[in-house]
């Protein structure tokens, strides 16, 4: 029963990630073309939301691909950068 409830939160992890991710690039594209609209959904959040769900998935095998969501989402790296620039004040 725990292993169905782990598949079930880590696949709307995923699709939450992918949700983020899909309103992130629509963002940017959007100002690409010219929109003077601004997104409001955090950057890097698909990345984090994905890598729980992997992480949570009841199979080890998986867990060795927790990296790749955070190569996927560029936004990642920015929030990085933010990081570690606030430590180093």
């Amino acid at each position: 029963m725990e292993a169905i409830a782990r598949w079930c939160a880590a696949g709307l992890l995923g699709a939450l990630g992918t949700y983020i991710f899909v309103v992130q690039a629509a963002f940017v594209v959007r100002g690409l073309m010219g929109s003077r609209e601004r997104g409001t959904v955090a950057i890097g959040l698909a990345g984090v939301v994905v890598l729980l769900g992997v992480l949570i998935s009841p199979s080890p095998d998986k867990w060795r691909w927790f990296w790749v969501p955070l190569i996927v989402d560029p936004g990642v790296f920015i929030l990085w950068q933010i990081y570690e620039h606030m430590k180093a004040r």
